[in-house]
């Protein structure tokens, strides 16, 4: 279902032919300008907001949004400021096949692609009402990315071989980014990574560069934290109800248990009758204790629209009682990968472990040893793909052979294949004996609130034991798992992947070298590290790591299309050599439950934390029939 959006007013009436004669608001709203609280609408909305034209129809002001998810960060992190934020100089469409405007209303690309300009939405404002402009977007990368307190290392995505990305302002709402390297496909990174952009104006009374330090240690101690960078990142965050921002929905209150968020008076969005958006008046977000209670939230009508937590094994029993609970279960297809297990190659506790998952014999012998078919079938309902890490059908490099790489299960080859790396011998409970005499045992970790992680572990442990490799399982905490990866602590982690497996969207190599592979800091952190910083830190990577950097570098600043697949090729049977992760099972169908009420939802669109969905479908047009 293609969602129409017009960058202006006046591109809507080129092409339909239409005009907006006038702008009109919420009643909440109506009601602040009569009291004076808010300018009229006109003066909140940019010279030119973007029109979108409603999926079923002009939908009504009012009523409240509610979801939950099983953690705060999942509101805060996942929701508010991603999937449902709408934020970001770009974002995609509901295919995630192009980028639209949205901050910017336009942009070129010098024809050598290594000047980017980008034009702000004239008049675009802060939820505050204070306007956005070029100086806020230097105050971020100038004096927060620039400052080595508040960010110790400069952010990748703006650093090309070792070198930093210029930045230009031409006027309040033209900014120009002058890369060191061709780039063809930069404007890609410039959706997603302003994720904590906060505005000047606020941000200022927390920086030395504007505000006495003897003024913000007095705010640090009223905070009680330790230093001036903690007050200034806790005060930027999402959770701060006091932090102007650019989102479609504002923090209202942040407790333990719910997330509460009222729509920005600034929003700049309007439908095709000039109304401007969003239509619902507010986001409230419970945070469980669980997915079967989000389920049964679901189940009992209580959630407006959910997408997130519900399992596809719920999908049976959620469709049982639509008609009870008075709603809708859609399934929208999922453009990533579900589950991959992440080989640290950086694994340093261990040396002989260390060096076994930086083997390729040793990692094709895992993969054959998983039943993909019975994994789908029991976690997914046969419905996600069973495979290894690929291209999906459709795919410019879908390629059968990276699909069936490693992926068929057959644990007597598996079985060999160990037995060639010399793990023939075995204890006297079936377990192979390592080089040095050891039981070989492997850990996987996990996290503890996507639980879908923990049925595929449990069967993964059971078809490694087959194979004689004693395998332990290590759920933890969202946090928890992020600090122990972070500190390449882990052995093998399940996760699953961010960016969508459709080519060239994950051609970032600011990202970390193997990010088309999945996490890229997951199987890597040392060689990304020393990528980074031009060998300064972390540690030299073998050549075969290093082929893929030559292959992702020369992708993202070949000239077109055609040598970027060539590329994007060779990338992948590099993968198929190496085996850097572990894919079990990808493009899962993601359940969505919508109450009847809910409308303008689109029953298919491409899921994907990538693309911010929903955000792809254009939440400020959902709306609440009978405003409720």
């Amino acid at each position: 279902q293609e969602i129409k959006i017009y960058n202006s007013p006046a591109e809507y009436e080129k092409i339909t032919k239409k005009k907006i004669t006038r702008y009109n608001e919420a009643p909440m709203l109506a009601e602040l300008v009569k009291q004076g609280k808010l300018p009229p609408v006109t003066e909140r909305l940019p010279k030119n907001p973007i029109v979108v034209e409603p999926l079923e129809e002009i939908g009504q002001y009012g009523g409240t949004w509610y979801m939950a998810v099983t953690g705060k960060h999942y509101a805060l992190n996942s929701m508010i400021d991603g999937r449902i934020g709408d934020m970001g100089f770009v974002k995609f469409n509901e295919t995630g096949s192009k980028l639209l405007p949205n901050w910017a209303d336009r942009w070129e690309i010098s024809k050598d692609a290594k000047v980017y300009t980008l034009h702000i939405r004239e008049g675009l404002r802060w939820s505050d009402g204070h306007p956005f402009t070029t100086e806020d977007i230097m105050f971020w990368i100038e004096d927060v990315y620039g400052n080595k307190e508040l960010t110790p290392t400069y952010p990748s995505w703006l650093t090309m071989g070792g070198e930093r990305v210029k930045v230009e302002v031409v006027d309040k709402y033209t900014i120009k980014f002058h890369l060191p390297q061709k780039n063809a496909l930069f404007i890609y990174a410039l959706h997603g990574n302003f994720f904590r952009f906060a505005p000047k104006h606020y941000m200022k009374q927390f920086h030395p560069k504007y505000t006495p330090m003897e003024e913000i240690q007095k705010k640090v101690k009223e905070a009680g934290v330790d230093n001036w960078w903690t007050l200034f990142g806790n005060k930027a965050y999402v959770e701060n109800p006091e932090c102007p921002g650019l989102r479609a929905f504002r923090i209202v209150s942040v407790s333990p248990s719910r997330v509460v968020a009222e729509r920005n008076p600034y929003f700049w969005k309007v439908d095709t009758e000039g109304n401007q958006l969003p239509y619902i008046d507010r986001v409230v977000i419970d945070i469980v204790s669980n997915e079967e209670v989000v389920q049964m939230k679901a189940m009992n009508g209580e959630l407006s629209m959910q997408t997130f937590h519900l399992p596809l094994t719920s999908y049976p029993i959620l469709k049982e009682n639509e008609s009870k609970g008075g709603y809708r279960v859609l399934l929208w297809p999922s453009a990533t990968a579900e589950a991959v297990l992440y080989p640290n190659h950086n694994y340093k506790e261990d040396p002989v472990i260390g060096a076994l998952l930086r083997n390729p014999t040793f990692k094709k012998a895992l993969s054959m040893a998983i039943d993909r078919e019975a994994i789908n079938k029991v976690v997914t309902l046969g419905l996600a793909v069973a495979t290894q890490l690929s291209p999906p059908k459709g795919d410019a490099l879908y390629n059968e052979n990276i699909t069936n790489a490693y992926s068929q299960y057959d644990p007597k080859k598996a079985s060999e294949l160990l037995d060639s790396i010399g793990l023939g011998k075995k204890d006297k409970d079936g377990f192979r004996l390592r080089p040095d005499g050891k039981q070989l045992t492997l850990t996987i970790i996990g996290r503890l609130d996507w639980p879908i992680h923990k049925d595929v572990c449990e069967m993964v442990k059971k078809y490694w034991e087959d194979i004689g490799i004693k395998t332990n399982i290590d759920l933890l905490s969202f946090e928890l798992s992020g600090q122990r990866i972070s500190a390449g602590l882990h052995q093998i982690g399940i996760w699953k992947t961010d960016d969508p497996l459709t080519f060239p969207i994950y051609l970032k190599p600011y990202a970390g070298i193997l990010w088309p592979f999945g996490m890229s800091g997951w199987m890597a952190h040392l060689w990304d590290m020393w990528v980074a910083t031009g060998g300064k830190q972390g540690e030299r990577p073998p050549k075969e790591y290093l082929e893929v950097k030559s292959y992702v570098e020369r992708a993202v600043s070949a000239p077109n299309e055609k040598e970027r697949v060539a590329l994007g090729r060779k990338i992948w049977e590099n993968f198929v050599k190496n085996l850097w992760s572990i894919g079990i099972l990808q493009q899962r169908p993601v359940p969505v439950v919508v109450k009847n009420n809910f409308r303008n939802v689109p029953t298919q669109i491409l899921e994907g934390w990538g693309f911010r969905t929903p955000s792809n479908s254009e939440i400020s047009q959902f709306f609440i029939k009978g405003g409720k």
